[in-house]
């Protein structure tokens, strides 16, 4: 007993859904490490609760420094500060006195109405005077007033000897007519207790915050490096600058400082005219994820070497033989029909390859027969055209020649016959193929032939033909057709005045012959039916008999391919013109189905 020992077979299949896990498999355990790490939410979580405490802080300062300027801006209406500024230096009176100290008791209501404030003074520039929450009088400091005129900002709020100040005057007319007010209420705002409120920020090393003027004339920071506090300052400044017209109400940036990055944070107070901005070192903030980022580069090159080991095995087990695969189809396609393939391993390939010789190799033979088969049609569809007569043009020769024997015109019998007998003999000659200038001479003994019949009622104008073209060889019966269609179907009903012309056109690649007759105009929707059918005709033999235009349209196809046939068009004596185009190629520049000739 027989038996037979299977082998195991491994199919592509399996061998791909191994590959294709061992590539998805490291990328999903990526997106999962990625999407754990979190990077972008993590900064936007940080983004966000910045954002909300400087949002939170700078309401809270917003809040008390317009507390602050409204209890000021309440005290100009004071009448005891309105009283006190109408006098002059010297002695007071009593109620003067009283004055002085029930103003004095004013200004400690604004002091201790802000955590901020440090000192309240009044000015009275018409005594030289001022008075303050702690001192009953003292000598104004001329500098001092004049540069809070000078210094004033529209939110009142000024910088002066490196200190803050919130500044109201009486009237406020000072930029105009350069007067100094009748009196001055100033709040001398604490820079540490300002600090103070920004050294909340400072929740990393190297963080801070600072207060600025949107004018960029004064700024309060937490920290003690002033480069880095001027570098934030410029920074700010410039995006506060960047926008036409009223600065940002907020933003986020990044902002390189000696080879490091920080994250810049900062709010606007349009009220105050003041921005705070809070500055974070972007590594403190992002270190952490930076083992993320190495995990991530880390798995990146991992996956890098599996996809380049994958594309080669894949090259190894499919490629390369789909690349054999295609490079015989690219040989088939150049007609190359000994292509064969060999594949050693037991696959699908192997079955493919097979498949792929076997039908090559039964394409080879079908091709074969059909070429034979379309040769011997071809030899039969000419040697029909050539054996046919048309009966009718039969029959009127000889009854013109019993007419001319009649008559006894013995030369027009003989001329007749002459041309008669070349007829004959042109369209029995076994022959597939003439030069053109023998075809041009068989259409004008046919055309003399005609000649008798229709004497004095037709003219026909032949170009003369150039010698170049003379020898270029055509198939038999491409002009005589066309010209006994002119004469069937244009001509023939015509009394007198009608009229033939045969031109030959030189083009780059071909020859035209252009044959028109002044018959009955030629409809359009005729002439686009026409050139439609002959778009149509392909190279199966239909049913068909004579001479027609398409059959010589189909033989011109036969013989040249697409570039040779028949086309028809409005002929300029009226009638219907006929282009035949027979395509050429000179020596020189190679061989095809086109004719050929010398230059």
């Amino acid at each position: 007993m027989k038996t037979t020992q299977k082998h195991y077979k491994m199919t592509i299949f399996p061998k791909l859904i191994m590959l294709l896990l061992l590539v998805i498999v490291p990328l999903y355990f990526i997106s999962l490490t990625l999407n754990r790490s979190g990077e972008e939410s993590v900064r936007s979580e940080i983004a966000a609760a910045t954002k909300s405490k400087i949002s939170m802080n700078l309401r809270l300062l917003e809040q008390d420094l317009l507390r602050l300027l409204n209890l000021q801006k309440e005290f100009v209406s004071d009448t005891d500060l309105s009283d006190l500024s109408l006098l002059v230096s010297g002695e007071l009176s009593f109620e003067d006195v009283k004055a002085v100290t029930r103003l004095q008791r004013h200004l400690d209501l604004i002091l201790t109405s802000t955590l901020y404030a440090d000192g309240v003074k009044a000015y009275l520039p018409n005594m030289n005077k001022a008075v303050t929450n702690e001192r009953y009088f003292e000598e104004i400091d001329r500098s001092e007033l004049m540069g809070m005129q000078d210094v004033q900002s529209g939110s009142h709020l000024i910088s002066w000897n490196r200190q803050l100040y919130t500044v109201f005057h009486y009237p406020d007319s000072y930029p105009i007519t350069r007067q100094l007010p009748a009196y001055t209420i100033s709040v001398h705002l604490s820079n540490d207790a300002l600090r103070q409120t920004l050294r909340q920020f400072e929740t990393h090393g190297d963080s801070g915050a600072i207060l600025l003027d949107n004018d960029a004339e004064w700024s309060i920071a937490s920290g003690e490096n002033d480069g880095l506090n001027q570098a934030m300052t410029a920074f700010a400044s410039a995006q506060l600058t960047a926008a036409a017209g009223q600065p940002p109400a907020g933003g986020a940036a990044t902002m390189n400082y000696r080879d490091s990055a920080y994250l810049v944070y900062y709010e606007t107070s349009q009220k105050l005219g003041i921005t705070l901005l809070h500055y974070i070192p972007e590594e403190q903030v992002v270190g952490p994820l930076n083992k993320y980022r190495q995990w991530f580069w880390g798995l990146t090159i991992a996956s890098a070497v599996i996809i380049v080991l994958f594309s080669y095995w894949i090259h190894r087990i499919i490629r390369r033989p789909l690349n054999g695969l295609l490079r015989a189809f690219r040989r088939l396609e150049t007609g190359d029909l000994q292509a064969r393939l060999k594949w050693n391993s037991k696959d699908e390939f192997y079955d493919l390859y097979e498949q792929f010789n076997m039908t090559v190799t039964k394409l080879d033979h079908l091709i074969q027969e059909v070429y034979e088969h379309k040769f011997r049609t071809q030899q039969a569809e000419l040697r029909h055209l050539q054996a046919q007569i048309n009966p009718h043009f039969l029959y009127n020769s000889y009854y013109n020649l019993f007419q001319l024997a009649k008559l006894r015109d013995i030369d027009k019998v003989i001329h007749t016959a002459k041309h008669l007998g070349q007829y004959f003999q042109y369209i029995t000659r076994d022959a597939d193929a003439v030069s053109l200038e023998t075809e041009l001479r068989f259409a004008q003994a046919y055309i003399e032939i005609q000649s008798v019949r229709f004497e004095n009622r037709i003219a026909v104008q032949i170009d003369e033909l150039l010698p170049l073209f003379a020898q270029l060889q055509v198939p038999k019966l491409i002009i005589q057709p066309v010209i006994e269609n002119s004469y069937k179907y244009g001509l023939e009903d015509k009394k007198e005045g009608g009229r033939l012309t045969v031109k030959f056109v030189q083009q780059e690649h071909a020859v035209l012959i252009m044959i028109e007759d002044n018959g009955e105009a030629a409809d359009e929707d005729l002439i686009h039916k026409l050139n439609n059918q002959f778009k149509e005709t392909n190279f199966v033999l239909h049913n068909s008999s004579g001479t027609g235009l398409n059959n010589v349209h189909r033989r011109l196809r036969l013989q040249f391919g697409g570039e040779g046939g028949l086309s028809v068009y409005p002929s300029r004596l009226g009638g219907l013109g006929v282009r035949i185009q027979i395509p050429i190629l000179f020596k020189s520049e190679g061989d095809t189905n086109a004719s050929t000739v010398d230059r």
